[in-house]
């Protein structure tokens, strides 16, 4: 059951982290002049 909780808590606490450099991805290439 600790182990299936954990599972379950990691994709949810990883996602921002995913999230996050992408959209400052974006963010920085629309920032900079092509």
């Amino acid at each position: 059951p600790n182990s299936a909780v954990h599972v379950i808590s990691l994709p949810s606490s990883f996602e921002p982290a995913m999230f996050v450099p992408a959209a400052l991805a974006r963010y920085l290439d629309s920032t900079v002049p092509k």
